[in-house]
């Protein structure tokens, strides 16, 4: 199984459509409650490029932006199913744990290239 060797930080949209122009092999997105990521992609980037639907209970986004075409999934309603009901349960399923809440979130904005990178 792939793991997640860097954690992206986009503080602007510009730095998001950048990667996202630099990432055309991705098809796939997941999140553990997809939809306010995806209420932040909507606000960054042109309104023909996120469609937002349902499918069942599950919340599921088609993201279009140049030659980027993913679709980005809400994993909560399937894992929920089977008994994950937590963030970090389902990471430490997967082998990748929950990161801990970083003392500055939702006071300030991240004031150095290492909180911006996650490293704390």
């Amino acid at each position: 199984m792939a793991r997640l060797k860097t954690l992206s930080f986009f503080d602007s949209a510009d730095k998001f459509k950048q990667w996202l122009n630099g990432h055309h092999s991705v098809t796939d997105l997941y999140g553990f409650v997809a939809l306010p990521d995806l209420a932040s992609v909507s606000v960054w980037l042109p309104p023909k490029a996120l469609r937002i639907s349902m499918r069942g209970s599950q919340t599921y986004g088609k993201i279009k932006y140049g030659w980027f075409e993913a679709k980005m999934w809400d994993t909560r309603p399937l894992l929920v199913n089977f008994g994950i009901r937590k963030l970090a349960q389902a990471g430490e399923i997967v082998g990748f744990p929950k990161l801990e809440k970083p003392a500055f979130l939702g006071i300030r904005a991240p004031q150095s290239n290492e909180e911006k990178r996650g490293v704390y």
